[in-house]
């Protein structure tokens, strides 16, 4: 493969990601509930009418000073998004005023009454929490970044055109080397994010965890 198609590979995957940059900081609907599902999980909840205040406590927790430092965002009353923490200003959640009493005293603080250093890590998933309120049931749902799947492509691009017919093994190590990578990391960070849906549904469950079984159709 030459040099101007790898050029062109680099071109069209920096393109990519601007464009996903862009659709992920604008919260778009449309990015955070379609993608590469790589994770799901539904619960049975007690309290689905307390989501609200649910997530007001999951921005406590994962707001401040954590490994998983997280932002969430309502896109519907039912619907809240969630990415990790980035540096870029935000605007103001317009549903969370008409979810939660921000002025009621009972309420936690506001994460960003507070100013400390995070830990950083490399995050690959962004994803959704839903509730059913008539079923009462809380959905988690992880997905892919689209970048990953650009970048690895774009790698095996690299390498293959790089590869010398006597290096076989060596090619093959690098091959899997960048799948390997992001399938690591996507396997820590979906068990941090079934901790956060066990924890939302704990909230709403007095404590308990049921996982929610689809009925057997006959």
């Amino acid at each position: 493969m030459s040099q101007y198609w790898i050029i062109l590979g680099i071109v069209l995957t920096g393109a990519l990601i601007a464009v996903e940059l862009k659709l992920a900081l604008n919260w778009t609907l449309l990015y955070y509930c379609h993608g590469f599902p790589v994770l799901m999980r539904r619960y049975k909840v007690l309290q689905p009418a307390k989501f609200a205040e649910c997530v007001q406590q999951l921005r406590w927790r994962y707001g401040r000073r954590h490994s998983m430092a997280l932002e969430f965002r309502f896109l519907t009353p039912e619907v809240c998004a969630f990415r990790a923490r980035t540096p870029f200003p935000q605007d103001p959640d317009p549903w969370q005023r008409e979810l939660v009493d921000l002025d009621d005293p009972w309420n936690l603080p506001q994460p960003g009454l507070y100013v400390e250093s995070r830990e950083t890590y490399v995050s690959l998933m962004h994803g959704t929490l839903h509730v059913d309120v008539a079923d009462g049931v809380l959905t988690v749902k992880g997905y892919l970044n689209w970048y990953v799947m650009w970048l690895n492509c774009l790698w095996l691009a690299i390498v293959l055109s790089n590869c010398d017919p006597g290096s076989s093994a060596v090619c093959r190590f690098m091959l899997f080397l960048g799948p390997l990578f992001s399938a690591i990391i996507v396997l820590i960070q979906g068990n941090r994010y079934i901790e956060l849906a066990e924890i939302a549904v704990k909230s709403m469950s007095v404590g308990r965890i049921e996982r929610y079984r689809l009925p057997r159709t006959r």
